[in-house]
């Protein structure tokens, strides 16, 4: 079967991919084995490797090799693995791939630090992911990538459609799964969905396919993904005034238009704010989302700002921040466990810093998102802003957990994703900051004593405008 549909694919122009589990029914198959039984390890791995090789020489050109369930003692993402034996058949299963199939891209999941492209599994990262990756979803509101029976719920056309848009506008590629049937068959909802974005597609397929991350931080109504000198405007959220501002752009606008227009009737572009912004009239040629096309008189620059709105809460994340410091580090996550936070700050002399621009002056309340281990609490912080008089805030236990951040369980048995960290962090205000002019900004978050070794896991930073 899998021969005829390989044969099938040749000349479509399509890739070809191969998934590859551990057979972890192997009579022989025990993580304890490699150091308790060293010659049943030992089959089980020859076992691995044989059916590796027949998968990479019985069915033509392979073109991405994706693991699944990573060997005992692998990690995901680009991670040494730790125990030499298991170290030493992951690099042989590595030469095996790029000897007999040397054009095929392999995933990160338990390929030591040679995978070729990151793969979080039912998340979208804040910030997308350095270098190559692809977020892994399913269509269905389950967690598994099977069957799970008629009776399942499924994600709107819609909320696809707009998570693609995210993914594509962050530099990534979706992974979407479908959970058939025995005969093949799907269910309804997925059906449904599937139909619904190829419909979104056959309309906007040129603003995703072939695209670039948006050179945007923060816009409000919606995503940007890029080709060359054209940007490809996602309008999730139609503006109601008509006018869609591009806050930051500094190349200038030589043409616009709806991609759905095929008379590319001109969009004029106007200025708001002393900003560049286009004059997109009063209705939305879209209901999921209204692509509108820019092309620039060069290579797309920005100047990229966190932007208070009037009257609303600013969110400063963690992804957005610059920061100083010896072993300071952003955390993106990896597989299923979720990252999005700075981590070991460790040092006085640690250093976070975000630029923001705000419209209107006034007070606003400081509060910041953090994980703190129940014990490791009653560190100290100062937050600054614009040079002032700082505040100061003493860290509190947000949560009891052991071990890594990234391996924290949820806290609800059965309820989401099994390393679902999030409920972890919490809010802790610390007090008011007066923002004296209109402009721009800058908010500066530094530890002042440790208590117990490192200072907070930091998600962000917020300011609310304080009620009058």
């Amino acid at each position: 079967m899998g021969r005829t549909v390989r044969l099938a694919e040749e000349g479509s122009g399509r890739r070809f991919a191969i998934i590859v589990e551990l057979r972890l029914r192997h009579p022989d198959f025990s993580p304890t084995h490699v150091d308790r039984d060293p010659a049943a390890w030992r089959r089980f791995a020859d076992y691995q490797l044989g059916q590796l090789r027949e998968l990479l020489t019985h069915y033509g050109k392979i073109d991405i090799v994706w693991f699944d369930i990573q060997w005992p003692y692998a990690d995901n993402g680009p991670v040494r693995v730790a125990h030499p034996v298991v170290r030493g058949d992951v690099l042989k299963m590595m030469q095996l791939i790029r000897t007999l199939q040397p054009d095929a891209i392999v995933n990160d999941r338990g390929t030591d630090v040679y995978g070729d492209f990151h793969t979080p599994e039912q998340r979208v990262p804040e910030t997308g992911l350095p270098g190559a990756w692809e977020s892994n979803l399913t269509i269905t509101n389950e967690r598994g990538y099977w069957f799970k029976g008629d009776q399942v719920s499924s994600k709107s056309p819609a909320e696809l459609v707009r998570t693609l848009i995210e993914i594509a506008s962050k530099g990534g590629n979706l992974l979407l799964n479908v959970g058939p049937r025995g005969d093949g068959e799907l269910i309804a909802g997925e059906y449904a969905a599937l139909a619904g974005i190829g419909a979104w597609m056959r309309r906007n397929g040129e603003s995703i396919y072939g695209t670039t991350r948006s050179p945007f931080y923060d816009l409000p109504w919606g995503r940007v993904t890029t080709r060359g000198n054209r940007l490809y405007l996602h309008v999730l959220d139609w503006p109601a005034d008509g006018v869609l501002g591009l806050p930051g752009l500094k190349t200038p606008i030589k043409a616009a238009w709806n991609l759905a227009d095929t008379t590319r009737q001109a969009i004029a572009p106007t200025q708001r704010n002393d900003e560049p912004a286009l004059l997109v009239g009063m209705t939305a040629t879209d209901p999921i989302s209204s692509v509108i096309v820019v092309e620039l008189g060069g290579k797309p620059e920005v100047k990229n700002l966190l932007r208070a709105r009037e009257g609303a809460a600013l969110l400063l994340p963690a992804g957005r921040a610059t920061f100083e410091g010896e072993s300071v580090r952003y955390n993106y996550g990896r597989s299923t466990r979720h990252g999005g936070f700075l981590e070991n700050l460790v040092s006085t002399g640690d250093r976070i810093s975000w630029d923001f621009t705000a419209a209107t002056p006034g007070s606003y309340r400081v509060s910041l998102e953090y994980a703190v281990q129940t014990g490791r609490e009653g560190s100290s912080f100062t937050v600054q802003v614009d040079g002032s008089a700082p505040l100061r805030g003493t860290t509190h236990a947000t949560a009891a957990w052991e071990g890594p951040l990234l391996e924290v369980r949820t806290n609800t048995p059965g309820k989401g994703e099994a390393n679902d960290n999030r409920w972890t962090f919490k809010s802790h205000e610390v007090g008011t900051v007066q923002l004296v002019r209109p402009g721009e900004h800058r908010l500066v978050v530094e530890p002042e004593k440790l208590a117990h070794g490192y200072l907070f896991f930091l998600k962000s930073v917020t300011l609310t405008p304080a009620t009058p």
